[in-house]
């Protein structure tokens, strides 16, 4: 550990406008992929996030992971992640294109919030809800495309509903089921009187961060998405999720809600309001 903390670390991420590599660097896959060369033989990869790693196919991690491993066979892979799992395969560790073989240490959100480093949710059963048995299901998933319309349907009531059951709150999540449903929920909140911003893929990353801050200020209440903030997004502020889109995914559904589970001063627990029935499935 001392020879370690006296270890420069490098940074090699295209957007920070940084490409330094040394014994220990943090890099942005992103950036890295494409320039395996550029890292020397190393003993240890460590990937944060790691139900992103693909289980097949040949992506940005698969890329640099089997560069790595022409240098050195031996190389130890090691992920860390809040959700280790896939939908339709089970655990990472499970399947024939695993890059991991074993879960080292495991810890239940349960203990966590026993042990005080979460917060909790508190459900409150919404009015509004669509019939999940007519969407469209591809590949284990729902089409987000013939999620939109139905959930559009019930858009006005919902919103609504957030505007009465989460009146104490003041810092809102919305995941939405598409580009244009998100817009839609996003001006009938405006039309409420709630201050709301859409958070979208083509975002200008400058633009999105500055959406972001004003949402930690306070003067922005409400994040409208669309897969989007589902993975990463860090506020600790949050304290109301309303899912008005479904899933059959456990993992994205477990990263959905752990937006709201961060501990922020002020902060007791965090309102989920679920329109798509995932809490019961």
């Amino acid at each position: 550990l001392h020879q370690v903390s006296h270890t420069p670390i490098g940074i090699y991420s295209a957007g920070l406008g940084q490409k330094r590599v040394c014994r220990i660097t943090v890099a942005n896959i992103q950036s890295i992929f494409r320039a395996p060369a550029a890292i020397p033989k190393i003993g240890m990869l460590i990937i944060d996030e790691a139900h992103l790693v693909p289980d097949e196919g040949n992506g940005q991690y698969r890329q640099f992971i089997n560069a790595l491993l022409l240098r050195n066979e031996n190389l130890l892979v090691v992920g860390f992640t809040a959700t280790p799992f896939r939908l339709k395969q089970g655990t990472l560790t499970e399947g024939e294109g695993r890059v991991f073989t074993d879960i080292v240490h495991d810890v239940a959100l349960s203990s966590l919030l026993e042990q005080g480093y979460l917060s909790p949710l508190v459900g409150k059963r919404s009015q509004e809800s669509i019939e999940v048995s007519s969407l469209r299901v591809s590949n284990g998933e729902y089409v987000l495309q013939s999620a939109e319309a139905e959930f559009d349907k019930i858009t006005a009531k919902a919103v609504e509903e957030m505007a009465r059951l989460a009146r104490d709150k003041k810092h809102w999540l919305v995941f939405c089921s598409g580009v244009e449903h998100s817009q839609h929920v996003c001006s009938a909140l405006r039309a409420l009187g709630i201050q709301a911003e859409t958070i979208l893929g083509d975002m200008d990353e400058l633009q999105r961060e500055r959406v972001v801050h004003r949402f930690e200020k306070g003067e922005v209440r409400a994040l409208v998405s669309c897969d989007v903030l589902t993975t990463g997004f860090d506020s600790p502020q949050v304290d109301m999720i309303a899912l008005l889109r479904s899933t059959l995914s456990t993992s994205l559904y477990v990263q959905m809600l752990g937006r709201g589970m961060r501990k922020s001063p002020g902060k007791s627990s965090c309102l989920v309001l679920d329109y798509g029935g995932n809490l019961e499935r």
